[in-house]
C-alpha cells in the first residue's frame, strides 16, 4: 500500500511537471483570454517559457493552449539553450519543438559563431537541426567566410551545414 502511495505521489509530480513546460509566462500591455483559456492573445511585450530557456519578444501573440501552439509578429526570439537570437516577421511554434520563422529573418548563432539571414528558418530543437530558405547568406565570423544559397540545413549539434540546391 505504501509503495502505491508513493507511486500516486510521483506519477503526479511528473505530470505536474509536463504540464508546467507546456505553458508561457505573459508580460504584456494587453491580454485577451477565449474559448474559456484555451486561446490567448497577447499584445506588446515578452513571453517566456516556464522553463525560462525561452524568451520571445513581440507585437502580438496568439497562444492555442490545447494543441500548444504559439504565433508571434515583429520580434526577437532568444533561445538560451541553443545559443540563438531570431529576430522575425512572423513566428510559429508547435509543440515547444518545431519552430518555424519567416518574413526576413536574422540568426545569430552564437554556439556556432554565424550570422545567417534568410526569408524562411525551421528549427528542430529536438534534432538541433535548421533550415533556411529564400536568398540565404551565412557569415561565419571565426573564419570570415561568406556563403550564399537557395537552401541550407544545419546540424548544430554536428556543425555541419550542408546545401542541397546551388551555391
Amino acid at each position: 500500500m505504501k509503495s502505491k502511495i508513493i507511486f500516486l505521489i510521483i506519477l503526479f509530480f511528473f505530470n505536474f511537471q509536463v504540464s508546467l513546460a507546456d505553458e508561457y509566462n505573459f508580460e504584456v500591455s494587453k491580454i485577451e483570454v477565449k474559448q474559456k483559456g484555451n486561446v490567448i492573445n497577447a499584445f506588446n511585450g515578452k513571453l517566456t517559457s516556464n522553463t525560462g530557456d525561452l524568451e520571445i519578444y513581440g507585437n502580438k501573440f496568439i497562444y492555442v493552449k490545447n494543441v500548444n501552439y504559439l504565433e508571434a509578429t515583429d520580434g526577437y526570439l532568444y533561445l538560451k539553450k541553443e545559443k540563438l537570437k531570431v529576430k522575425f516577421n512572423q513566428l510559429v511554434i508547435k509543440n515547444n519543438n518545431i519552430l518555424t520563422a519567416s518574413g526576413g529573418v536574422k540568426i545569430e548563432d552564437s554556439k556556432n559563431s554565424l550570422e545567417i539571414n534568410a526569408q524562411k528558418i525551421i528549427l528542430n530543437r529536438n534534432e538541433n537541426i535548421l533550415t533556411a530558405s529564400k536568398s540565404i547568406k551565412i557569415y561565419d565570423l571565426n573564419n570570415s567566410l561568406r556563403v550564399e544559397s537557395e537552401t541550407i540545413i544545419l546540424d548544430r549539434s554536428s556543425q555541419t551545414v550542408e546545401s542541397p540546391s546551388k551555391s
